[in-house]
C-alpha cells in the first residue's frame, strides 16, 4: 500500500531527528535492560498503531485535535519531569548502572515505567510523528492508517535502541560518563519542555 511505503520512508526519513529527539527518553526507558527496552517500544508500537487507526478512520478531525494546545504539553510534562528525575539519580550515583532500574525492576512501581514511555510517545510534540499522522488520516482508512504509522515506528525505531545503546557506553568512563549521561538526559528535558513553547509560538506568529 503507498501510505504504509510513504510512512516507512517518512520514519527513515526521521532517525537522525528521533535519535536527538526521543534517544534519551528511549535511554531512560531501557536502563533496566533489554525486556526494558523492548516493553518501551512495545508501548510505542501499540500507541502509534492506535493512534493511526483513529486517524485513518477520522479523517483530517484528528489532526485538527492532535493540534489542540493541550495534547503537547501532556507529553511535554510526562517526559520531561521523567527525564529530570532520571538526570538526578544518575549524577548523584557514585556507581552501578545509570539509572538504578536494573536494581529495582523487581517492584511494581518501575514494572510499567518503560511501557507507559513508550505510549507517552504518541502526545510528543513532534512534527516528523505528525506529519506520518497526516499520512495516516490522509489514507481514509482505519487499517490502512494503523498500518502507515506502524511503519513509522518500526522504520524509526532504530533511532532510538540506538540511543539506549549509547548510554551504557557512558557508563564506562566512570564519573565523567555519567555527569555526561546526565547533562544527555537533562536536555532532553528541557527540548521536551520546550518544544509546545515553539508549537505555541508558530502558531501565534502572522
Amino acid at each position: 500500500m503507498p501510505f504504509v511505503l510513504a510512512g516507512c520512508l517518512a520514519g527513515l526519513a526521521s532517525l537522525p531527528h528521533c535519535f536527538v529527539m526521543c534517544g534519551p527518553v528511549a535511554s531512560c526507558a531501557g536502563a533496566g535492560g533489554p525486556r526494558a527496552l523492548g516493553a518501551h517500544q512495545a508501548g510505542r508500537l501499540l500507541a502509534y498503531v492506535a493512534i493511526g487507526a483513529v486517524a485513518g478512520a477520522l479523517g483530517a478531525e484528528l489532526v485538527w485535535l492532535a493540534a489542540d494546545p493541550v495534547v503537547p504539553w501532556i507529553g511535554a510534562l510526562a517526559v520531561g519531569g521523567t527525564l529530570l528525575l532520571a538526570s538526578h539519580r544518575v549524577a548523584r550515583r557514585e556507581q552501578g548502572a545509570l539509572v538504578p532500574l536494573r536494581v529495582k525492576r523487581a517492584k511494581p512501581s518501575h514494572g510499567w515505567m518503560p511501557f507507559g514511555l513508550g505510549l507517552l510517545t504518541v502526545t510528543f510534540p513532534c512534527a516528523s510523528s505528525l506529519g506520518a499522522l497526516v499520512l495516516a488520516a490522509a489514507s481514509r482508512d482505519a487499517l490502512a492508517g494503523a498500518a502507515t504509522m506502524a511503519a513509522f515506528a518500526v522504520a524509526s525505531a532504530p533511532a532510538l535502541i540506538g540511543g539506549a545503546w549509547l548510554a551504557p557506553k557512558l557508563a564506562r568512563f566512570g564519573r565523567r560518563g555519567r555527569w555526561v549521561f546526565a547533562g544527555v538526559l537533562a536536555f532532553g528535558a528541557l527540548i521536551a519542555l520546550l518544544r509546545p513553547l515553539q508549537g505555541a509560538a508558530g502558531t501565534c506568529a502572522p
